[in-house]
């Protein structure tokens, strides 16, 4: 996507929509911890693989794994 770019707006989006709804559900759930948690934790399984600390890196691959590129 975007070959290989980072910040984006294509890959600025995503992260966008991501935060936003994040927001809207704490707010509709207001704030309550069992929610909170889990909402909190899905945000960031979804915007920490994509910091540039993490370019480039491949999680939960086995080594025995063809990656496709």
């Amino acid at each position: 996507m975007d070959c290989g770019l980072q910040f984006t707006s294509s890959r600025k989006f995503p992260s966008i929509s991501s935060i936003v709804l994040y927001l809207l559900a704490s707010f509709y759930i207001r704030y309550d911890a069992a929610h909170f948690i889990i909402n909190t934790t899905s945000l960031l399984s979804v915007l920490l693989p994509k910091f540039p600390q993490f370019h480039g890196v491949i999680s939960l691959a086995s080594t025995n794994t063809k990656i496709w590129q």
